[in-house]
């Protein structure tokens, strides 16, 4: 899923770095950027990648989209990417993400993703097929809309109700 971030908001013309421990994705991205394929069609995108997360410095934003599992070390390695007023996107395809990143960043930081049906495709290569929300996610309750690339992310930041 990060892998589709990055290419659709790099696309778009943000700063964006995509932080992996798969370092022959990051290799792959670094020498011939990140090859993302959907419905809006094929396209490689240029981006900045690192297996550490302090080379990026401080950051507007931070996404964590991993694997729900993974998202206590991932939002522990994101500690140097953090500002004053940085916001945490978790957005996981999995549950307790959020509260997760929430212990480690600070509850006051973290916004809460849904979103589905993407995935990786191989080193320096992701892929979109149909995303689809959850009924909830329709529901403007208390949510922020943002559009980014094709994606619509319907975001609740992690002290309200997600009902």
């Amino acid at each position: 899923m990060g892998s589709v971030y990055v290419a659709l908001l790099g696309a778009a013309g943000h700063d964006v770095w995509a932080i992996d421990s798969w370092a022959a994705h990051v290799d792959a991205m670094r020498t011939n950027g990140l090859r993302l394929e959907g419905a809006s069609g094929d396209r490689t995108v240029k981006v900045n990648a690192s297996t550490r997360a302090a080379d990026a410095g401080v950051c507007d934003l931070v996404i964590i989209a991993t694997k729900a599992m993974h998202v206590e070390q991932a939002a522990e390695s994101a500690k140097p990417l953090l500002g004053p007023s940085t916001m945490v996107l978790s957005i996981q395809n999995g549950l307790g993400g959020p509260d997760t990143a929430a212990k480690v960043v600070g509850r006051e930081r973290v916004m809460v993703g849904v979103v589905g049906g993407f995935g990786a495709g191989g080193a320096g290569f992701a892929s979109v097929s149909v995303i689809t929300l959850p009924p909830q996610a329709e529901r403007e309750h208390s949510r922020t809309k943002r559009r980014m690339g094709e994606i619509v992310l319907n975001i609740v930041h992690a002290n309200q109700s997600p009902l």
